[in-house]
C-alpha cells in the first residue's frame, strides 16, 4: 500500500521558532503521483450571533459578526518530477520559520459564538492520487512576557473597619495569591487566601470565583439567507462590537468564623479550558479570579482580583502518540529545494536527531 506520513521535531512551538521535520513516502505499487507538496497554515476565526430587540420578519435572516486573520498560508512543492514516482521509500526533510508573536492555539464555543485559533502542516502527493495526504496539528504557545507577570498572581488589601461609621474597630487584612505564574491546561493550581481580622466583626463567608473573559474584536457584520439557514429565530444586529463574553468556570464558598486568622488553600482544576490568548488580532481570552469576603454586618470589603497570566495549551497528543511505520528506516533521502529546503549542515544538527533516519547524523557533528 502506498503511504504518506509526516513528522516534526516537536509537538509545540512559539512564534518565531523554526519547525523542522520530514515527509516520509512509501510507493509499493504503481502510482500516477509525480511529486510531493507541503503546506503550512495558521489562522484565527470567529463568529458571533447577536441577540437584539428587533427581529427580521419573514426573511429568515439574522445578523452575525465574523472575524478572520490568516497568520500564514504557505504551500509549495518540495519534490516534482515529469514522471510518476518510482517504487521505493523516500524521505523529504523540510524547515519553516514561523512568524513572530503568534497567538496560542485556541478553541472556545458558547451559545452565541465560536472562536478558533488553529495551526497545522499538511503534505500530499501531487497528481491524480489525491487521496494520498496527511496533516499534523501544530500547537502554539505564546511567548512569556515578564511584564505580564508583575503583581498578577498576588493581591493584598488592608481595610479599616468603623463602628457606626466613625469609631475605628480595627483592620481586616487580606492576602490572596496563586501558586504559579504559568499553568498548562490540565494542571491543578492553588488559590491561597489569608485573612487577619483584628476587629470584633465576624467573617460571614469567603467566596472565590474564576471567570473566563473572551473578547471578540474587529469583526464585520453580515446578514445573509445562507447564514440564516443554519440557525432559526436569530435577532437583528447593531453596528457595534460585542462586549466581553464572561462565564464563570469555577467557584468555591467557605463559611467564615470569628477566628482572628483564617488560612485557606483552594485547589483549582484547570481541565477542559481554552488557554489564555493575549496576542490575537480578533480573539483574546483571559481568566480572572475574584475573592470576596463577606462580613456579618452591613460593611463590605473590596473585591480581590487575581489574574492567570498564562494558561498554555495542552500537549500535542497526536504528536505524542505517533509511531513510525516500519518502512521509514529504509527511506532514501531526497533533496528538497525552494522555501522549505534544509542545508546539509542543519541536517547534521540536533534539530533532526529525533526524526527517523536522521539520528545517526548527530554523531558526525
Amino acid at each position: 500500500m502506498n503511504e504518506l506520513v509526516l513528522r516534526t521535531n516537536k509537538g509545540q512551538y512559539v512564534g518565531g521558532e523554526t519547525v523542522y521535520g520530514a515527509v516520509y513516502l512509501q510507493i509499493d505499487r504503481v502510482t500516477s503521483g509525480t511529486g510531493v507538496k507541503l503546506k503550512f497554515h495558521g489562522y484565527e476565526d470567529f463568529y458571533y450571533e447577536e441577540r437584539g430587540s428587533q427581529r427580521y420578519s419573514g426573511t429568515g435572516e439574522f445578523s452575525v459578526m465574523r472575524g478572520r486573520k490568516e497568520h500564514f498560508d504557505v504551500e509549495v512543492p518540495i519534490y516534482t518530477s515529469t514522471d510518476p514516482i518510482p517504487l521505493g521509500c523516500y524521505v523529504f526533510p523540510f524547515q519553516y520559520e514561523l512568524p513572530a508573536d503568534l497567538p496560542a492555539t485556541f478553541h472556545c464555543k458558547g451559545p452565541l459564538y465560536e472562536a478558533t485559533i488553529k495551526y497545522e502542516v499538511k503534505a500530499c502527493v501531487i497528481g491524480k492520487e489525491s487521496n494520498l495526504k496527511v496533516s499534523q496539528p501544530l500547537i502554539i504557545r505564546e511567548v512569556v512576557e515578564p511584564s505580564l507577570l508583575k503583581d498578577a498572581v498576588r493581591y493584598e488589601d488592608q481595610s479599616e473597619v468603623l463602628k457606626c461609621g466613625c469609631y475605628r474597630q480595627g483592620d481586616i487584612s487580606i492576602v490572596a495569591s496563586l501558586d504559579r505564574t504559568e499553568y498548562t491546561v490540565g494542571d491543578t493550581g492553588t488559590v491561597s487566601v489569608d485573612i487577619s481580622n483584628s476587629t470584633s466583626v465576624k467573617i460571614r463567608n469567603i467566596r472565590v470565583n474564576m471567570k473566563r473573559v473572551v473578547h471578540l474584536m474587529k469583526g464585520q457584520w453580515v446578514c445573509t439567507a445562507a447564514e440564516a439557514s443554519k440557525v432559526r429565530n436569530r435577532m437583528s444586529s447593531s453596528a457595534g462590537q460585542p462586549g466581553p463574553l464572561v462565564e464563570k468556570v469555577w467557584g468555591e464558598t467557605r463559611e467564615g468564623t470569628s477566628n482572628k486568622k483564617i488560612e485557606l488553600a483552594l485547589p483549582v482544576e484547570l481541565k477542559n479550558l481554552p488557554p489564555v490568548v493575549t496576542l490575537g488580532k480578533h480573539i483574546k481570552c483571559v481568566y480572572r479570579i475574584l475573592v470576596d469576603v463577606g462580613l456579618k454586618s452591613s460593611l463590605s470589603l473590596p473585591t480581590g482580583l487575581l489574574k492567570i497570566p498564562y494558561l498554555h495549551p495542552p500537549s500535542n497528543s497526536e504528536w505524542d502518540d505517533w509511531k513510525p511505520p516500519h518502512w521509514v528506516s529504509q527511506c532514501e533521502r531526497m533533496t528538497v529545494e525552494g522555501k522549505f529546503a534544509v542545508s546539509s549542515n542543519v541536517l547534521a544538527q540536533e534539530e533532526f536527531a529525533g526524526l527517523p533516519t536522521f539520528q545517526v547524523l548527530v554523531e558526525n557533528k
